[in-house]
């Protein structure tokens, strides 16, 4: 290279760096002046920006995310464009879910089974109204819409507003509102406060109750022909019980007359003619004097069978226990050559009538006692036990027992499945069958052919064993 042509390249160089410079030097003038122009703006951007975040529900910039120097170093300009695209974004998802709701809810109002009305609080003018609404009314939604709700909605208020006069936030009652041809149809209303648009408005919704109404009528007059039933055969059923008490007292008295003449007549052909009857006359004056005393027995069960459904009640606390042990005296007193084990659970109390449940102790030892009788070694036990959530009483022996196919007889008067062996009316366990059941309770037995018999029985009073 010439000398000429290094000079050359090196005066280029040199006007190369100075124009270096100068730009240099003129982009600095340049950023000097964007950020001077800039330093009034960021707080107005922040403060957009902060707008912008609010609306889409973020939280507002920290100082240090978007500083002075930030937003010199960033594109102003497009931070705010690409802010108003996310929001405009949001919103059109937020007017998406806006008109799902608003369909959502205008199905459900258009819907409904009930009449529903929109009313401006200030003048209650309606201001909507649902097509079951104009079903029962019998108008037109253009005949409703705009009418002083108080024009045939409850106009027995006279205009007055239990909401407004009182300050309710909600009401409930039935109504009466006047239907398009004048007449009148009780419903259920239901008023609640709402605010659209800033306006208080009230939300009523009502269905027709008229059938209802019917109904209930009909209701009232099926009672009170009942009542009318009852009154009348609760008078009939006086006058069969005084009956019943006539007939009892011809039975106490016009029966046992009789019954004393033929057994003083016994008595007599016994004692004064005795000697002139063979053997054959004897038994058969024997048997007619059985047949005497078993008719006086029937007698008197039938009085006391006739006597239970007449007896007022009286319930006291009873001890069944106590009651077991005395009867239990009583047998062993009448008949002193037996020798019966009895075992009698203590602390068995009830709540019952005593005399009934007495008959009800001493029938079921009685029948325990009898049908014993031919067992060397005779045992009864009184107890109770636990059976799901009740407590089940029993008598339980290891006499001759029955057939549980003839159970369905036990408890029917004058029926008897030891008919020859063992003395008896046939009443005993009818009596018992209705005691228990005046009580409340339930009784049924469990046996087989000579391996004895146990009687179960409830009560509905309470009891504690």
């Amino acid at each position: 290279m010439s000398k000429l042509q290094s000079q050359t390249t090196g005066i280029a160089a040199v006007l190369d760096s100075d124009e270096t410079v100068t730009e240099i030097a003129r982009l600095k003038e340049e950023n000097f002046r964007l950020r001077s122009r800039l330093a009034g703006k960021c707080a107005y951007i922040r403060n957009k920006v902060d707008q912008m975040l609010k609306v889409m529900g973020t939280l507002p910039l920290r100082p240090e995310e978007l500083d002075d120097d930030t937003l010199v170093e960033l594109d102003p300009l497009g931070i705010l464009v690409d802010s108003f695209a996310h929001i405009l974004d949001h919103l059109h998802e937020t007017n998406r879910e806006l008109s799902e709701n608003r369909e959502f809810l205008q199905t459900i109002f258009s819907s409904l089974e009930s009449g529903v009305m929109l009313i401006r609080e200030e003048d209650h003018v309606i201001m909507d109204v649902n097509q079951t609404a104009c079903r029962i009314l019998g108008r037109s939604r253009e005949n409703i819409i705009g009418h002083v709700c108080f024009s045939f909605i409850c106009p027995d208020c006279n205009g007055s507003c239990p909401m407004k006069d009182m300050n309710l936030r909600i009401d409930n009652a039935e109504r009466i509102i006047l239907a398009g041809d004048g007449h009148a149809i009780p419903v259920l209303k239901s008023v609640g406060r709402v605010a659209l648009h800033g306006v208080p408005h009230f939300v009523e919704s009502f269905v027709d109750i008229a059938a209802q109404k019917v109904a209930e009528g009909k209701i009232l007059a099926l009672n009170e022909e009942l009542e009318r039933r009852v009154q009348k055969r609760t008078a009939e059923l006086i006058h069969a019980n005084r009956e019943l008490e006539s007939f009892c007292y011809s039975i106490s008295h016009d029966l046992r007359a009789p019954l004393r003449h033929i057994n003083g007549y016994i008595n007599i052909l016994r004692e004064d003619h005795g000697d002139r009857l063979d053997t054959a006359g004897l038994n058969y004056l024997q048997r007619v004097d059985a047949a005497s005393n078993r008719m006086g027995m029937l007698i008197d069960d039938l009085l006391s069978f006739s006597r239970i459904a007449r007896t007022p009640e009286n319930t006291e606390q009873v001890n069944l226990s106590q009651l077991a042990r005395e009867i239990t005296v009583m047998f062993r007193e009448s008949t002193p050559g037996r020798d019966v084990q009895v075992d009698i659970q203590d602390g068995m109390i009830v709540s019952g009538d005593p005399s009934l449940l007495n008959m009800v102790v001493q029938n079921l030892i009685g029948n325990a006692w009898k049908f014993t009788a031919q067992n060397p070694r005779p045992c009864i036990t009184f107890g109770t036990q636990r059976q799901g959530a009740r407590d089940v009483f029993f008598v339980r022996d290891n006499g001759v027992g029955f057939d549980m196919a003839y159970q369905d007889k036990l408890f029917k008067v004058f029926e008897r499945l030891h008919r020859e062996d063992f003395e008896g009316t046939g009443i005993g366990l009818a009596i018992v069958s209705r005691i228990i059941h005046r009580h409340g309770g339930e009784i049924w037995a469990e046996s087989s052919p000579g391996k004895g018999a146990t009687f179960y029985f409830t009560l509905a009073a309470p009891h504690h064993c």
